[in-house]
């Protein structure tokens, strides 16, 4: 085997691996997620392979939102806009921006095949990750033993000194699958139901979902459903119906429409009840934790008034958008940096005006050209953002696979078409042939 032939199956296998550990946001080596760091490996493997580097072919926008929180982070070397500014934590967070961004770029050079790959991996990160979550339900449940606390944090050291490795709200373990956040599940599992498409796949993300205690994670799972239940399942329907003189494809439309109406009915109750739920928490005073999410918002237009244009245009840094409510609220004194826990309004204080805009236009382009190749993208993409709105899911493995969204698009590679060669079977034969 060639140099340049062992080189590509090495690249192809970094590209699974990077696939397989993205939902995995437990994995991670001090501030890095391995995802993060495997995209950092694949972007010298591609230099090395095609003797140069692509800087700017997939995403102007990104690379222009890059630019902006470049400028942020220089700005703030010199006319510090808070008064605890850690320039390691922005330059940190601007690093991983440029790998992500680099690690697309690059990905364009490559054909098909190779770009299949990280999508075969992260359709096994889906499977993985809900068999993970039910093994922590079930494992507590009926042996009171605590698995991400045994292999997490006794036996890999891997806990987070924030939040360890476990969630317990009212002496009960609550899902968070491998992350530290149950939030994390909300694109996974939003993903996991859209690449996979079993019914025993929604029954489990439904089942998760409600047991991990986040009422976001139940309402953009259940906003998935019922988009998918107009558009997907609809156009599934209709076509069935419209051959429906064979009497194979007769039965197989009655089987979708009673499947589809008995999982609407048995998901209805738990749908009423996270929606109750957040009503309740947004209505309450006594919900500390709701009426502070609320606030990054309602408090916009004051917090604005008192910025200079700088911190208007530009924000305050990236992972420390808290600044400004500590500074005009005393929330969080204690803590020398934070971000607020919504996605658009991160985005607003810690890198601006300017920023927000960038990154939310590319979000947006992503969307409008992702609708001709398949409208699971168009759902998945859209719920993404709106769950982003009550809590922040834009994690940087969400960046990554959005932008690799972007490289496949380009491409036309449909991500929720199973392909062939999607086995378990899979990565062994990947390691044997390039070890």
């Amino acid at each position: 085997m060639s140099n340049q032939n062992l080189l590509i199956k090495w690249i192809n296998l970094v590209l699974y691996l990077m696939g397989l550990f993205s939902t995995f946001y437990i994995f991670r080596i001090k501030s890095f997620q391995f995802s993060t760091l495997l995209a950092f490996v694949f972007i010298i493997s591609v230099c090395i392979l095609k003797q140069k580097i692509i800087l700017i072919k997939v995403n102007p926008l990104f690379l222009g939102f890059i630019i902006s929180v470049t400028v942020t982070s220089f700005l703030n070397l010199f006319l510090p806009m808070s008064d605890t500014y850690n320039i390691k934590i922005s330059m940190v967070a601007l690093f991983e921006f440029i790998v992500l961004y680099l690690s697309a770029e690059q990905a364009k050079q490559l054909d098909k095949s190779s770009i299949s790959k990280f999508v075969s991996g992260l359709r096994m990160s889906c499977y993985i990750h809900i068999i993970w979550c039910l093994l922590q339900f079930f494992a507590y449940e009926f042996a009171s033993i605590d698995i991400n606390q045994i292999v997490f944090d006794n036996i890999l050291h891997m806990s987070n000194g924030d939040y360890g490795v476990s969630r317990y709200e009212g002496g009960r373990l609550v899902i968070s699958g491998l992350c530290w956040h149950p939030i994390n599940l909300a694109p996974t599992l939003v993903l996991s139901v859209l690449m996979l498409n079993k019914w025993y796949v929604w029954f489990a993300a439904f089942f998760i979902a409600f047991y991990s205690g986040s009422g976001t994670t139940m309402m953009v799972l259940s906003a998935v459903f019922v988009l998918c239940m107009l558009t997907v399942f609809r156009g599934t329907i209709i076509r069935s119906i419209k051959s429906m003189r064979n009497p194979k494809v007769f039965i197989r439309t009655i089987i979708i429409v009673i499947v589809s109406v008995f999982i609407l009915i048995q998901i209805v109750p738990l749908i009423r009840y996270a929606l109750n739920e957040i009503l309740e928490r947004v209505q309450s005073t006594n919900d500390k934790s709701t009426q502070a999410h609320l606030q990054y918002y309602t408090a916009w237009p004051m917090i604005v008034g008192k910025q200079n244009i700088l911190e208007f245009l530009f924000g305050c840094g990236i992972g420390r958008s808290g600044a400004f409510f500590t500074r005009f609220f005393n929330q969080y004194l204690f803590i020398d940096y934070w971000s607020v826990e919504s996605d658009p309004m991160n985005y607003m204080y810690a890198s601006g005006l300017i920023g927000f805009l960038l990154f939310y236009g590319w979000l947006v382009s992503l969307i409008v050209k992702s609708g001709k190749v398949n409208i699971k993208y168009v759902l998945l993409l859209s719920v993404i953002i709106f769950g982003g709105i009550t809590y922040g899911m834009q994690f940087p493995w969400v960046i990554n696979l959005e932008l690799m969204i972007g490289v496949c698009i380009s491409k036309k590679i449909d991500i929720f078409r199973k392909p062939r060669t999607d086995k378990l079977s899979y990565l062994y034969e990947l390691f044997s042939e390039t070890l």
